[in-house]
């Protein structure tokens, strides 16, 4: 832990530019590891946390909560009774309607996620 000018006076005796010079690569290093540190630092708080991950799934099953009861409901406009088995060509007429696809979008789902309901 020198004194600056210690180490930049030498240079100063060559030519007064290295010194400039030396102060230019001094001021890219400590800029160049200073900005290395900051990505290390923004990489691991941007990392997703656990509980984020809970939060992401609790949404997801909300939608499918979601999709279920809107497809109970659409199959008792159908005329099906509650407790209907959902044979694949129930589902297929139910998901492809117009309707259906209409409400799902007013109601915010995907549609594609309905077929892997």
């Amino acid at each position: 832990g020198g004194n600056l000018h210690d180490v930049i006076a030498p240079l100063g005796v060559v030519s007064p530019v290295w010194q400039l010079v030396w102060v230019a690569y001094l001021f890219c290093a400590v800029f160049g590891l200073l900005n290395i540190l900051t990505a290390t630092v923004v990489n691991v708080i941007r990392r997703p946390l656990p509980q984020d991950r809970a939060f992401d799934l609790d949404a997801e099953d909300a939608e499918e909560r979601l999709l279920a009861k809107f497809f109970a409901s659409e199959l008792r406009r159908l005329g099906k009774p509650d407790g209907t088995e959902m044979t694949k060509h129930i589902f297929e007429q139910v998901v492809h309607s117009p309707a259906v696809a209409r409400r799902l979008r007013q109601l915010g789902l995907d549609v594609s996620r309905a077929e892997d309901l």
